[in-house]
């Protein structure tokens, strides 16, 4: 038997070729069913069963059925999944939005997420509800940090807010 380190109050447990979680008094929260788990990380754990991934909650209850090759951790109660070559943002309330295959999905974070326009190569953002509040216009782009973001044009940097106003960036020492 194999247990790790109590994550968000629980622990995963190998046990018989499976994982399971406990308490912190070494009770079995959710019996030993899956072939990989991930800690809690707050109200959820990804765990794959028969090579797919899925979601539970901290009841054991599958909050995403085990129906995907991959899926990122929650960030900002958005994971983003893959299956099929398909993608699909996975919410906290147990939702889940089919992505088009027109733009490059990316994880969020600080509450957006970078988008990359198939046709023209172009990086945008999105919000949680895969509204784009960026338009995809910049030839690179990084992920959104304490409601700023870089991107670069024609050859330019600029920092970007998440109105999309943008500030020149000039990387020369003083």
């Amino acid at each position: 038997q194999t247990v790790r380190d109590y994550s968000d109050g629980l622990s995963a447990y190998y046990e018989n070729g499976l994982w399971g979680f406990i308490s912190p008094g070494g009770k079995a929260v959710i019996e030993p069913a899956y072939d990989e788990v991930t800690d809690f990380d707050g109200d959820f754990a990804l765990v794959k069963k028969g090579g797919k991934w899925g979601v539970i909650n901290k009841t054991g209850k599958l909050v995403f059925q085990c129906e995907y090759d991959s899926i990122s951790s929650f960030e900002d109660g958005v994971a983003l999944a893959d299956t099929g070559g398909l993608k699909h943002y996975l919410y906290s309330d147990g939702k889940k939005k089919s992505l088009s295959t027109s733009y490059e999905f990316h994880e969020y974070s600080d509450g957006f997420a970078r988008v990359k326009d198939i046709k023209n190569g172009k990086w945008g953002y999105i919000d949680h509800k895969g509204v784009i509040r960026v338009n995809p216009k910049y030839d690179t782009a990084t992920d959104f940090q304490a409601g700023h973001a870089v991107v670069s044009l024609n050859g330019k940097t600029y920092s970007i807010n998440k109105a999309g106003d943008r500030k020149s960036v000039d990387f020369r020492p003083d």
